[in-house]
C-alpha cells in the first residue's frame, strides 16, 4: 500500500508490463493491463441502429457500414491509429431518452469512453434543432465538451477537413 502511494500509477503499470510473462503470473496487478481493459471494453455488442433499404452504402476499412463519407474518414482514422471505437451504440440520456452517438471511443490513457458526435448536416435547420437538443442532453448528463464529448461539424458548403479529423484523433487518443 505504501508503495502505491509513493509511485505514480504509470510507474506501477510500467513495472508490471515490463515483467517477463512467467513473473506476471506471480503478481496480482493493481489494475487490469491496457490490453485487458481494451478487451473488456470491446465486449460491447454490435451497436449500429440499422439502415433503411434505400440508405446509401458507405463502408469503413474495418468493413462496417456507416451513414456518411465523413464517418468513413473518422472511423478509418481511428482504426488507422489503432484506437478502439464502437459505432452508434445506445446510451441513455436522462430527460432525453436513448441517443446513438456516432462513435464511442476508448481513451485508453484515461480509462474512459469519449462520445464523438459528427454533425454533418449543419445547413439543415431541422437537423440543427434536433442535435442542439441532444447536445444539451449530453451536457445535462455530465458530458463535458472537449473532455468526454467531441463535436465536429460540417455543411454541404463547408465539409470537414481530413486534417481536422486527424488532429482530433491525435489530440484526444494518442
Amino acid at each position: 500500500v505504501v508503495l502505491i502511494r509513493i509511485c505514480e500509477a504509470d510507474a506501477i503499470d510500467a513495472a508490471y508490463n515490463n515483467c517477463p510473462e512467467g513473473r506476471k503470473l506471480l503478481i496480482e496487478p493493481v489494475k487490469p493491463s491496457d490490453d485487458e481493459f481494451r478487451e473488456e471494453w470491446n465486449k460491447t455488442e454490435s451497436c449500429t441502429l440499422g439502415f433503411n433499404e434505400n440508405d446509401p452504402e458507405f463502408f469503413t476499412k474495418r468493413g462496417e457500414r456507416v451513414r456518411s463519407k465523413s464517418e468513413i474518414l473518422i472511423a478509418d482514422t481511428l482504426y488507422g491509429y489503432g484506437v478502439d471505437y464502437l459505432y452508434e451504440c445506445k446510451i441513455l440520456l436522462p430527460g432525453y431518452g436513448t441517443a446513438n452517438p456516432d462513435f464511442l471511443v476508448l481513451d485508453i490513457k484515461n480509462r474512459r469512453t469519449i462520445v464523438w458526435e459528427h454533425l454533418g448536416k449543419m445547413g439543415d435547420p431541422a437537423y440543427v434543432e434536433r442535435n442542439l437538443r441532444k447536445i444539451n442532453a449530453y451536457l445535462k448528463a455530465g458530458y463535458v465538451i472537449g473532455e468526454t464529448l467531441i463535436l465536429t461539424f460540417e455543411s454541404a458548403s463547408q465539409p470537414i477537413s481530413t486534417s481536422v479529423i486527424e488532429e482530433t484523433v491525435k489530440h484526444y487518443f494518442l
